[in-house]
Protein backbone atom coordinates (compact mmCIF):
# COMPACT_ATOMS: atom_id res chain seq x y z
CA UNK A 1 0.00 0.00 0.00
CA UNK A 2 1.60 3.26 -1.09
CA UNK A 3 0.46 5.20 2.10
CA UNK A 4 2.17 2.49 4.37
CA UNK A 5 5.25 2.45 2.33
CA UNK A 6 5.42 6.16 3.45
CA UNK A 7 4.79 6.09 6.76
CA UNK A 8 6.51 7.09 9.49
CA UNK A 9 5.24 5.34 12.88
CA UNK A 10 6.41 7.69 15.50
CA UNK A 11 3.81 10.47 13.93
CA UNK A 12 0.93 8.22 15.50
CA UNK A 13 2.06 9.00 18.50
CA UNK A 14 1.05 12.52 18.33
CA UNK A 15 -2.17 11.44 16.58
CA UNK A 16 -2.94 9.82 20.60
CA UNK A 17 -0.98 6.51 19.91
CA UNK A 18 0.61 5.39 23.54
CA UNK A 19 3.83 5.98 23.89
CA UNK A 20 4.56 1.95 24.39
CA UNK A 21 2.65 1.17 21.43
CA UNK A 22 5.59 1.55 18.46
CA UNK A 23 6.10 -2.18 18.54
CA UNK A 24 2.75 -2.61 18.30
CA UNK A 25 2.34 -0.63 15.48
CA UNK A 26 5.01 -2.04 13.24
CA UNK A 27 3.83 -5.53 13.47
CA UNK A 28 0.57 -3.71 12.13
CA UNK A 29 1.92 -2.08 9.50
CA UNK A 30 4.05 -5.27 8.36
CA UNK A 31 0.75 -7.30 8.63
CA UNK A 32 -1.04 -4.80 7.00
CA UNK A 33 1.08 -4.30 3.91
CA UNK A 34 -0.83 -6.68 1.56
CA UNK A 35 -4.18 -4.96 2.74
CA UNK A 36 -5.53 -8.07 5.28
CA UNK A 37 -4.98 -8.66 8.48
CA UNK A 38 -4.92 -13.01 8.43
CA UNK A 39 -6.58 -15.23 11.76
CA UNK A 40 -2.26 -15.88 12.29
CA UNK A 41 -0.88 -12.11 12.43
CA UNK A 42 -4.20 -11.15 14.42
CA UNK A 43 -3.53 -13.55 17.40
CA UNK A 44 0.46 -12.16 17.18
CA UNK A 45 -0.76 -9.27 17.54
CA UNK A 46 -2.69 -10.20 20.54
CA UNK A 47 0.23 -11.58 21.74
CA UNK A 48 1.74 -8.56 21.45
CA UNK A 49 -0.63 -6.40 23.19
CA UNK A 50 -0.78 -9.11 26.12
CA UNK A 51 3.63 -8.91 26.05
CA UNK A 52 3.53 -4.96 26.54
CA UNK A 53 0.71 -4.90 28.83
CA UNK A 54 -1.50 -2.74 26.30
CA UNK A 55 -5.35 -2.42 27.59
CA UNK A 56 -8.29 -2.51 24.94
CA UNK A 57 -8.01 1.44 25.36
CA UNK A 58 -4.60 1.49 24.29
CA UNK A 59 -5.29 -0.73 21.18
CA UNK A 60 -7.64 1.63 20.11
CA UNK A 61 -6.35 4.53 20.59
CA UNK A 62 -3.05 3.06 18.72
CA UNK A 63 -5.11 2.19 16.32
CA UNK A 64 -7.06 5.81 16.06
CA UNK A 65 -3.11 7.32 15.68
CA UNK A 66 -2.03 5.10 13.55
CA UNK A 67 -5.24 6.09 10.88
CA UNK A 68 -4.85 9.63 11.96
CA UNK A 69 -1.40 10.07 10.83
CA UNK A 70 -1.64 8.02 7.54
CA UNK A 71 -4.39 10.62 6.67
CA UNK A 72 -2.73 13.67 7.41
CA UNK A 73 0.76 12.32 5.52
CA UNK A 74 -2.49 11.83 2.43
CA UNK A 75 -2.26 15.08 2.59
CA UNK A 76 1.46 16.53 2.36
CA UNK A 77 1.10 17.59 -1.12
CA UNK A 78 -2.91 19.39 -0.85
CA UNK A 79 -4.86 16.80 -1.79
CA UNK A 80 -5.87 13.18 -1.67
CA UNK A 81 -5.83 10.71 -4.33
CA UNK A 82 -8.47 8.25 -4.80
CA UNK A 83 -6.06 5.32 -4.24
CA UNK A 84 -5.37 7.02 -0.97
CA UNK A 85 -8.99 7.74 -0.27
CA UNK A 86 -9.38 3.81 -0.37
CA UNK A 87 -6.21 3.05 0.96
CA UNK A 88 -7.83 4.78 4.59
CA UNK A 89 -11.35 3.68 4.69
CA UNK A 90 -10.07 0.34 4.03
CA UNK A 91 -7.25 0.49 6.71
CA UNK A 92 -10.25 2.18 8.95
CA UNK A 93 -12.90 -1.19 8.02
CA UNK A 94 -9.79 -3.75 8.66
CA UNK A 95 -9.12 -2.19 12.39
CA UNK A 96 -13.04 -1.86 12.93
CA UNK A 97 -12.92 2.07 13.08
CA UNK A 98 -15.51 4.81 12.54
CA UNK A 99 -15.19 5.54 8.70
CA UNK A 100 -16.18 9.01 9.92
CA UNK A 101 -12.52 9.36 11.38
CA UNK A 102 -10.95 9.55 7.59
CA UNK A 103 -13.33 11.44 6.57
CA UNK A 104 -13.39 14.07 9.13
CA UNK A 105 -9.77 13.91 9.24
CA UNK A 106 -9.86 14.99 5.75
CA UNK A 107 -12.23 17.08 5.42
CA UNK A 108 -10.27 19.12 8.42
CA UNK A 109 -7.08 19.25 6.34
CA UNK A 110 -8.67 20.07 3.12
CA UNK A 111 -10.50 23.12 4.72
CA UNK A 112 -7.14 24.40 6.79
CA UNK A 113 -5.61 24.08 3.16
CA UNK A 114 -8.86 26.09 1.61
CA UNK A 115 -8.37 28.46 4.26
CA UNK A 116 -4.25 29.05 3.37
CA UNK A 117 -5.05 29.35 -0.79
CA UNK A 118 -8.18 32.27 0.55
CA UNK A 119 -5.71 33.97 2.82
CA UNK A 120 -2.79 34.45 1.07
CA UNK A 121 1.00 32.96 2.71
CA UNK A 122 3.19 36.34 3.07
CA UNK A 123 7.03 36.08 2.25
CA UNK A 124 9.23 37.05 5.49
CA UNK A 125 9.62 40.53 5.96
CA UNK A 126 12.98 42.06 5.80
CA UNK A 127 13.43 42.78 9.57
CA UNK A 128 12.18 39.08 10.76
CA UNK A 129 13.88 38.71 14.06
CA UNK A 130 11.61 35.52 14.94
CA UNK A 131 13.92 32.56 13.84
CA UNK A 132 13.01 29.93 11.86
CA UNK A 133 9.25 30.18 10.67
CA UNK A 134 6.31 28.20 11.13
CA UNK A 135 5.84 26.36 8.11
CA UNK A 136 2.12 24.53 7.02
CA UNK A 137 2.19 21.02 8.76
CA UNK A 138 4.47 22.03 11.74
CA UNK A 139 3.29 20.56 15.14
CA UNK A 140 3.53 22.88 18.37
CA UNK A 141 2.24 22.63 21.93
CA UNK A 142 1.28 25.01 24.30
CA UNK A 143 1.80 24.67 27.86
CA UNK A 144 -0.44 27.53 30.57
CA UNK A 145 -0.74 30.87 29.00
CA UNK A 146 -4.41 32.46 29.14
CA UNK A 147 -7.24 30.41 28.04
CA UNK A 148 -8.93 32.62 25.99
CA UNK A 149 -5.91 33.42 23.94
CA UNK A 150 -5.02 29.99 24.20
CA UNK A 151 -7.96 28.74 22.55
CA UNK A 152 -8.05 31.48 20.01
CA UNK A 153 -4.63 31.12 18.96
CA UNK A 154 -5.24 27.03 18.83
CA UNK A 155 -7.89 27.10 16.86
CA UNK A 156 -6.63 29.66 14.30
CA UNK A 157 -3.17 27.45 13.87
CA UNK A 158 -5.67 24.61 12.86
CA UNK A 159 -7.60 26.58 10.72
CA UNK A 160 -4.13 27.09 8.38
CA UNK A 161 -2.62 23.93 9.13
CA UNK A 162 -0.53 24.05 11.81
CA UNK A 163 -1.17 20.98 14.28
CA UNK A 164 -1.51 21.49 17.85
CA UNK A 165 -0.91 18.57 19.93
CA UNK A 166 -0.51 17.62 23.63
CA UNK A 167 2.90 16.15 23.97
CA UNK A 168 6.54 17.83 23.52
CA UNK A 169 8.47 15.17 21.17
CA UNK A 170 11.46 15.98 18.39
CA UNK A 171 9.14 16.47 16.58
CA UNK A 172 7.55 19.37 17.52
CA UNK A 173 8.61 22.56 16.27
CA UNK A 174 8.08 25.08 19.08
CA UNK A 175 6.67 25.44 22.54
CA UNK A 176 4.18 28.11 23.20
CA UNK A 177 4.08 29.47 26.50
CA UNK A 178 3.99 32.65 28.82
CA UNK A 179 6.77 31.40 30.97
CA UNK A 180 4.06 32.10 34.24
CA UNK A 181 4.14 28.09 34.30
CA UNK A 182 6.70 25.65 33.96
CA UNK A 183 5.83 22.49 34.29
CA UNK A 184 6.88 18.88 32.31
CA UNK A 185 6.38 19.92 29.09
CA UNK A 186 8.65 23.20 29.37
CA UNK A 187 11.59 20.87 31.14
CA UNK A 188 10.97 18.58 28.53
CA UNK A 189 11.34 20.98 25.74
CA UNK A 190 14.19 22.54 27.46
CA UNK A 191 15.68 19.22 27.41
CA UNK A 192 14.76 18.23 23.41
CA UNK A 193 16.52 21.44 22.45
CA UNK A 194 13.30 23.09 21.44
CA UNK A 195 12.26 26.53 21.02
CA UNK A 196 9.94 28.26 23.32
CA UNK A 197 7.91 31.36 22.27
CA UNK A 198 5.31 33.95 23.87
CA UNK A 199 1.93 33.42 22.60
CA UNK A 200 2.40 37.25 21.04
CA UNK A 201 5.25 35.92 18.78
CA UNK A 202 3.47 32.80 18.08
CA UNK A 203 0.24 35.52 16.21
CA UNK A 204 3.32 36.68 14.30
CA UNK A 205 4.69 33.41 13.21
CA UNK A 206 1.05 32.78 12.18
CA UNK A 207 0.87 35.81 10.62
CA UNK A 208 3.77 34.89 7.92
CA UNK A 209 3.11 30.97 8.19
CA UNK A 210 5.70 29.43 5.35
CA UNK A 211 4.54 26.84 2.84
CA UNK A 212 5.59 23.15 4.02
CA UNK A 213 8.90 21.98 2.74
CA UNK A 214 7.63 19.06 0.34
CA UNK A 215 8.36 15.61 1.42
CA UNK A 216 10.87 13.99 -0.53
CA UNK A 217 9.93 10.74 -1.91
CA UNK A 218 11.16 8.01 -4.06
CA UNK A 219 10.07 7.63 -7.89
CA UNK A 220 11.54 3.93 -7.78
CA UNK A 221 9.18 0.77 -7.39
CA UNK A 222 8.96 -0.54 -3.80
CA UNK A 223 10.17 -3.33 -4.79
CA UNK A 224 13.25 -1.97 -5.94
CA UNK A 225 14.09 -0.61 -2.59
CA UNK A 226 12.81 -4.01 -0.98
CA UNK A 227 15.79 -5.68 -2.95
CA UNK A 228 18.39 -3.28 -2.49
CA UNK A 229 17.76 -3.28 1.06
CA UNK A 230 18.10 -6.48 1.05
CA UNK A 231 20.79 -7.21 -0.94
CA UNK A 232 22.88 -4.17 1.39
CA UNK A 233 21.96 -5.79 5.22
CA UNK A 234 19.45 -4.03 5.97
CA UNK A 235 16.83 -5.62 7.92
CA UNK A 236 13.22 -4.75 6.60
CA UNK A 237 11.02 -7.87 8.34
CA UNK A 238 9.39 -10.52 7.36
CA UNK A 239 6.96 -8.73 5.35
CA UNK A 240 9.06 -6.26 3.53
CA UNK A 241 8.44 -3.24 5.47
CA UNK A 242 10.11 0.15 4.28
CA UNK A 243 11.20 2.07 7.18
CA UNK A 244 12.04 5.94 6.63
CA UNK A 245 15.39 5.59 6.86
CA UNK A 246 15.59 2.86 4.52
CA UNK A 247 14.24 4.92 1.67
CA UNK A 248 16.40 7.79 2.65
CA UNK A 249 19.47 5.79 2.63
CA UNK A 250 18.41 4.52 -0.80
CA UNK A 251 17.66 8.23 -1.97
CA UNK A 252 21.41 9.13 -1.20
CA UNK A 253 23.01 5.99 -2.10
CA UNK A 254 24.63 7.33 -5.24
CA UNK A 255 25.68 10.65 -3.28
Amino acid sequence: MELLDRHSLPDALDEGAPQGSLPYLEMLAQALEDGVLTHDERIMLVELTDAYEMTPDDVEAAHRGFLLALAHQAMDDGRVSRVERHELEHIAEVLALDSLLVRNTLRRAEQARSYRLSQGLRSLPPNWMLGEPLRVGDKVVFTGCDPRLRRKLEERAERLGVRVIGAVSRRVRVLVTDREFVGAKTEEASRLGIRSVHPDQFAIMLDYLQPAVPARRSVADPSEIRRWARANGYDIGSRGRLDTEIVSAYNTRTK
